[in-house]
């Protein structure tokens, strides 16, 4: 009879694929998965990591830049008081040398005009710096800065903080001859007097003076933060690394824009970043990440920067490093991992072809198999249903259908003697059926399906022509 089903090889052939190809394809993805997962993971680490490293770089660097001033900031006083204190003993030295030279050939009026001329003419530390004398007793005898106080007596004279200097001087003088003494004074070319001085005095005994020498401070310090400025700029680390200065002011110390106050002349992109360094060091430092502009041949880029303050000096100093090469870094390792995956990927291919090709080599081999056990089995229920066969369990090839060739046997030996009984029951039923002595005539809707041999006598016809037809045919 036909049939419209699947076939069961054909079905186990194409599920068998399809099992294959969907667990290696899931696989393959929750593998590709994992490999993202663990790459991104990865990444944030490397870039946490790196930024980390630059960002302690950044530090150490600012680090090193602050010790450095600090280191040039204590140097300050105690260059200045040597300084000054090898200068006086110059003075002292020449203004003792000209007394020993002409003492005898000149009077002691034209011996102190000698010595103070030859005193007025020196300078030092780029002309800033100069001597003054004064006697004992209070008089003026050089006072470079302001001449017209020569001769005067400026024992009442005070700095800004009210201290009598010459009355301090006259007391080191005669106390130790010598000695340091600080207060604030006027300034050659400047307003007021409260600049803040270091002296050191000598005592000349030939004439009861005393003979010194000052520098200001903020003299001294000017040459200290020439000396950073220049030491910062040649300060390089990494591939384009840097250390930089400014001012709150907006000028540029060292970086790039030296000279230039962003503020007022630099750009917009300039002036914001440069507006977000000084707020930060206003605030006491730290990180910050900004868009570098391009500018000075510096090109444009994400970078971040260590900002520390020097609160003295009213002044930032940081260093900085474009961190968009960890991207970059990032992005090559991302570009690697995609090539990696493309072979692992035509991997993933190559042993699905070749894992389908075996699946459908072995679901081939079970369907053949399989089919010829069905056969035997199909062949053996034909020729069961006409005959006392049965089919030998030991000739098919799987558990499952000998299990089922023995059922096969069993149902087909008790159809067998099933059927023997109601052959042995037809034969006596008929046997009874002819031999009674009645006439026996079985209509089935009202037509005649069997009759015994009384009847057939009885009626005078032959069993052909009185089975099938109506009974009232044949009434006598």
């Amino acid at each position: 009879m036909p049939m419209s089903s699947r076939s069961f090889s054909r079905t186990l052939v194409l599920y068998m694929s399809l099992l294959v190809a969907l667990s290696i394809g899931l696989l393959g993805v929750l593998w590709i998965f994992q490999e993202f997962s663990s790459f991104n993971r990865q990444a944030d680490e490397m870039r946490a990591a790196m930024l980390a490293e630059r960002k302690n770089n950044l530090i150490k660097k600012v680090a090193d830049v602050a010790e450095f001033i600090g280191f040039k900031k204590s140097q300050t006083e105690d260059r200045v008081r040597a300084n000054i204190k090898s200068r006086v003993y110059e003075a002292h030295a020449l203004a003792t040398h000209i007394h020993q030279t002409y003492r005898h050939t000149k009077t002691a009026a034209e011996l102190r005009d000698m010595i103070r001329e030859a005193l007025r003419s020196l300078r030092f530390d780029q002309g800033q710096g100069y001597y003054f004398a004064t006697s004992l007793d209070g008089t003026e005898q050089l006072f470079v800065d302001r001449p017209e106080l020569e001769g005067k007596n400026l024992l009442d004279i005070r700095d800004a903080s009210g201290a009598y200097v010459i009355r301090d001087m006259i007391a080191i003088a005669r106390q130790n001859a010598e000695g340091f003494y600080s207060y604030t004074w006027t300034k050659p070319g400047r307003q007021g007097k409260d600049f803040r001085k270091i002296s050191f005095i000598k005592y000349f005994a030939p004439f009861d003076w005393f003979i010194g020498t000052g520098v200001y401070i903020d003299d001294m310090e000017e040459e200290i933060k020439k000396e950073v400025i220049d030491w910062i700029g040649q300060l390089r680390f990494g591939s384009r690394g840097y250390v930089f200065a400014g001012q709150w002011d907006g000028v540029i110390l060292a970086g790039p824009g030296k000279g230039e106050n962003m503020l007022q002349n630099g750009s917009d992109d300039a002036r914001r970043v440069v507006r977000e360094l000084i707020d930060l060091a206003e605030t006491g430092g730290g990180y910050i990440y900004y868009d570098m502009p391009k500018f000075d041949n510096q090109p444009a880029g994400m970078k971040t920067s260590y900002i520390l303050p020097v609160e003295e000096w009213q002044w930032y100093v940081g260093a900085g490093e474009y961190i968009d090469d960890i991207e970059l870094s990032l992005e090559a390792a991302k570009k690697s991992m995609h090539a990696r995956m493309r072979e692992n990927i035509i991997s993933i291919l190559l042993v699905l072809v070749g894992l389908l090709l075996t699946s459908f080599f072995i679901a081939r081999w079970i369907s053949r198999k399989t089919k010829r056990n069905l056969a035997a089995l199909t062949t053996f229920f034909e020729r069961a249903a006409f005959g006392l066969h049965a089919i030998d369990a030991e000739e098919l090839e799987f558990r499952e259908f000998q299990q089922m060739a023995v059922a096969a046997n069993t149902m087909v030996a008790e159809r067998n003697r099933v059927m023997g009984e109601l052959s042995e029951k037809e034969d006596r039923y008929r046997s009874l059926f002819e031999s009674a002595s009645d006439a026996i005539v079985i209509l089935q809707n009202g037509v005649c399906v069997d009759c015994n041999e009384k009847a057939l006598h009885l009626l005078g016809a032959a069993r052909e022509e009185f089975i099938g037809s109506p009974p009232d045919l044949f009434s006598p």
